[in-house]
């Protein structure tokens, strides 16, 4: 498993200094508490001018069990609930950010952290224009 992960880290970080992705990135020192590995990283928002703290917390069984993530202080998926109707004033195609979600119902043991993160950042983009949307009433 940590083979794995180690992998994994070096990818996300070698795509960030080569420019392939400029979404986050991932400290490649980790935590291994009670059989949980927790990493944490920086996510950045351009079009908000806007950077997150996140923490991915694998299980012992990763990548058999889906990671929980953390921004902030907040739990990822309790973050997803959005009204139904500004996901639709958005344009957003699916009905329910969660329910679409790869660490809901679609996760699967090919999945790599990074599929999870660009999810997340997606996401979080579009929550905060609903945020923005909000404020607009």
């Amino acid at each position: 498993m940590k083979r794995r992960i180690n992998k994994e880290i070096i990818k996300i970080n070698d795509d960030l200094a080569n420019g392939i992705q400029e979404k986050y990135s991932i400290s490649d020192e980790y935590v291994n508490h009670k059989g949980e590995i927790c990493l944490n990283g920086l996510m950045w928002f351009k079009n908000h001018n806007y950077i997150s703290f996140f923490e991915v917390i694998l299980p012992k069984n990763y990548p058999w069990k889906k990671p929980k993530i953390i921004i902030g202080f907040f739990d990822y998926m309790t973050l997803l609930k959005v009204d139904v109707g500004m996901l639709e004033t958005l344009g957003y195609q699916k009905k329910c950010m969660c329910c679409s979600s790869l660490l809901c119902k679609s996760w699967a043991p090919i999945m790599r952290i990074e599929h999870v993160l660009d999810e997340v950042h997606q996401n979080l983009s579009i929550k905060k224009k609903v945020v923005e949307l909000l404020h607009c009433y």
